[in-house]
């Protein structure tokens, strides 16, 4: 009975806290995030200059890209244009949302933003981690360029961006950091063990 005690305390430990909401902070600089998500550049690198969207998806090898992207536009496109080169064009709404789910487990990403030539008051857009709701930033206002970054205390696989206004814009540039594999903590070895002894005495 003791050593059921234990198995439970021990699966508590290890899984109990999965279903918390992930805490997520918003970065604007990338070079604030790089340094706060690791330091050095990300383990995922993407400049977004050349592409071709389907209807179904668009791989990126490390992740793939789902829903409203309108596609990557070349260089020297009078819209959206970052820093020269070519860019992802998103529009979303109330009903379309662009994801971005990766092959491998993150815990930052970022990327810049430019909005549309339209829209002229900075609209905000809705993130989501893994289907939740998580945060949230607004694009600059009309021909200015920034940077949105994120960084999640819980490992993710996608994130999924959405508006309630029209939210056409560009991103460029996506950098993302790859979630570390845990290490057994001192607590939990311990734990183990001692489940363990308990087995080798009823024996």
């Amino acid at each position: 009975m003791k050593h059921s005690k234990l198995l439970a305390t021990f699966l508590l430990l290890t899984f109990g806290s999965a279903s918390l909401q992930a805490a997520v902070v918003f970065y604007s600089d990338r070079a604030s995030w790089e340094a706060a998500a690791g330091g050095g550049v990300g383990d995922i690198v993407d400049d977004m200059n050349s592409g071709t969207y389907t209807a179904a998806a668009l791989n990126r090898g490390s992740y793939v890209i789902t829903g409203e992207a309108y596609g990557f536009f070349p260089n020297g496109n009078p819209v959206n244009a970052i820093d020269g080169s070519g860019y992802l064009r998103l529009f979303l709404d109330a009903t379309n949302d662009a994801t971005f789910t990766f092959a491998s487990p993150i815990t930052a990403f970022g990327f810049d933003v430019h909005p549309d030539g339209t829209n002229l008051v900075g609209p905000t857009v809705l993130v989501s981690l893994d289907g939740s709701p998580a945060t949230s930033y607004t694009l600059p206002t009309s021909n200015v360029n920034g940077f949105r970054g994120f960084i999640s205390d819980t490992s993710l696989t996608s994130f999924t961006l959405t508006s309630t206004d029209d939210a056409l814009h560009g991103i460029d540039n996506l950098e993302a950091y790859t979630a570390a594999v845990p290490e057994p903590s001192r607590a939990l070895l311990l734990l183990l063990s001692s489940i363990t002894c308990q087995f080798r005495r009823r024996r």
